[in-house]
């Protein structure tokens, strides 16, 4: 079977047929150049100060589930549940979503959604201040034997009694609004400025979406430090970036509804019947995205135990933990941009395969494990606590070239997602791929769950879930050998 489907097979004619009929043009030629669009500038800070305010909460909602303490002193790791519950809404809505931005006018529910994430952000304050929070807990000493089955079971029953729940729907309510901007602030690119401007905006998007998540993972660290006893402090900032970010969109210019008065189909809950005509066809395709849920789905749990690693092993305060996560993502962006120099024209799948390599070495030597001695104890007469072969200044470095694989690995599959499906479904190509990308990280949260569960049970620390990471990287690394091909 060929790579590529036949323009002419019936699934391709079917595909063509109900693809939905374009917007009227307008006269682009008329618009400003992109220094000088006020709507450019509008979306570009909208979306910024967006992914900039879920950074933020995102991160001090989830370092607040890192070690949620038991009724016998200890703690657990269940920030998997506030992943999950965060990347499920992203499930529920992103098709539906998608629909929306195709039939109301995009700019309505840009500006209709920053509206919502002030009240969004309003609730955040409520929750925060309606917490308890404590000094942070020390890293746990080892396990000289391992617990029972009951035991740590019950353990782990307690810690969830004790959720914050009511910040848990909030986290849910930011990822809703989310899911509901994205196909909107995306789909209007195209319809904001002429053709030959798309890629440098695209770009500019893309790039401060990026700068947003790096320095709001810092800042989230940084706010429970300073604010852990007022948590309701770090609650009104998020709501004043909401109110700059809400300022800003109504800057974005009003373009045309794709489909005005477009019919309801269950389809787009889900995957249309075009897509999955697509996939069956074109194997290729199917395996790329395939991969691209994987990747997706070891970064959740990569994240997760970053965060773990940094507190529960090394000890480090919340701002210190979220540098580990700022140094990888500064990593991706050099691995996007080496990618990008290397492909020059094509897709070069053999950055796929040096990239899972690079991050599979890099994972293998996150899990190995230092040694205790009495110098390590966290305060005097205690057990040591867990060291890390590599220290906090050696994981700091590492991780800086794990991204910086990542960034190489996620750049061919990424293009190639975009520019393979025929141009009436690469939207709705794209629109999938993302969907099958939460639901991967949405169930990689629970497996975590259950991974550091068992880890606790056995008497390992969290840490070794970089090993079973770089176990699941190593088929990847040996049998995917997709053919790169040009982009001319």
């Amino acid at each position: 079977m060929q790579d590529r489907p036949d323009a002419e097979s019936p699934s391709a004619a079917v595909a063509e047929s109900r693809a939905p009929a374009p917007a009227d043009p307008q006269d682009k030629e008329s618009l400003p150049t992109l220094a000088r669009d006020r709507a450019v500038y509008g979306l570009t800070i909208t979306q910024f100060l967006g992914a900039f305010n879920d950074s933020v909460f995102k991160q001090i909602a989830v370092l607040l589930l890192v070690r949620v303490p038991d009724a016998r002193g200890g703690y657990n790791d269940v920030q998997a549940i506030g992943t999950w519950i965060f990347n499920s809404s992203f499930i529920l809505l992103s098709g539906i979503s998608g629909f929306w931005a195709d039939r109301i006018s995009k700019r309505t529910i840009v500006v209709g959604a920053k509206v919502a994430e002030i009240v969004v952000m309003a609730l955040g304050i409520a929750a925060f201040a309606s917490m308890a929070t404590s000094a942070p807990v020390p890293p746990q000493a080892p396990v000289s034997h391992p617990e029972t089955f009951r035991a740590a079971l019950e353990s782990i029953w307690e810690s969830i009694l004790q959720l914050p729940w009511f910040l848990l729907v909030v986290l849910f309510c930011m990822g809703a609004q989310s899911a509901v901007f994205g196909p909107a602030k995306y789909g209007i690119l195209p319809e904001l400025v002429r053709e030959r401007d798309l890629p440098n905006l695209n770009s500019a998007i893309q790039m401060t979406t990026f700068v947003a998540l790096i320095l709001g993972a810092a800042l989230g660290g940084f706010l429970l430090d300073a604010y852990r006893d007022t948590l309701w402090k770090a609650g009104i900032i998020c709501t004043l970036i909401a109110v700059a970010g809400t300022m800003t969109a109504p800057l974005v210019r009003r373009t045309g509804v794709a489909q005005a008065g477009a019919p309801f189909q269950w389809s787009a809950l889900w995957i249309v019947p075009e897509i999955r005509a697509l996939l069956r066809t074109d194997r290729k395709l199917l395996g790329v995205v395939a991969m691209t849920t994987l990747f997706w789905s070891i970064g959740q749990a990569g994240f997760l135990a970053i965060n773990a690693l940094g507190k529960n092993v090394l000890g480090k305060d919340d701002f210190q933990t979220s540098v580990l996560l700022t140094v990888m993502s500064v990593g991706m962006g050099i691995g996007f941009v080496i990618a990008g120099l290397l492909s020059r024209g094509k897709i070069n799948f053999r950055l796929v395969t040096i990239g899972t390599w690079g991050l599979l070495v890099s994972f293998a030597l996150l899990a190995l494990p230092g040694f205790s001695s009495p110098s390590t104890a966290t305060e005097p007469g205690l057990p040591a606590a867990p060291t890390h072969l590599l220290g906090y200044a050696g994981s700091i470095v590492l991780l800086g070239v794990a991204g910086t694989f990542v960034g190489c690995c996620f750049l061919p599959l990424q293009v190639f997602v975009q520019s393979r499906p025929p141009d009436a479904l690469k939207g709705r190509m794209i629109g999938a791929s993302n969907l099958l990308n939460w639901i991967g990280m949405a169930l990689s949260s629970l497996v975590y769950l259950c991974v550091v569960w068992l880890l606790k049970l056995i008497g390992w620390n969290s840490a070794a879930v970089f090993g079973l990471l770089a176990l699941v990287l190593l088929p990847v690394a040996l049998f995917y050998r997709p053919r790169g091909e040009s982009l001319a």
